[in-house]
């Protein structure tokens, strides 16, 4: 460990890179686990349909804004 970056578990040193182990847990695994607790009712980080709709409709502005030079209101 590294005493300048005490919350991470391994710092290691390069020259002048300074490379981090981060725990990366895997996505599908995750996903599922988030399903598998909605599904339970239980609290999950599941965007919602309408949430998915609103970022729809931004990123189709973005888009329309960028292509027109436009500003596009929502």
């Amino acid at each position: 460990t590294d005493t300048e970056y005490p919350e991470i578990a391994q710092v290691v040193r390069e020259g002048d890179v300074v490379r981090f182990a981060i725990a990366k847990p895997e996505p599908l695994r995750l996903e599922h686990e988030a399903f598998r607790d909605a599904v339970l009712g239980r609290p999950t980080d599941i965007v919602t349909m309408e949430q998915g709709v609103a970022v729809t409709r931004i990123a189709d502005a973005m888009l329309r804004s960028a292509a027109t030079g436009m500003g596009v209101t929502l």
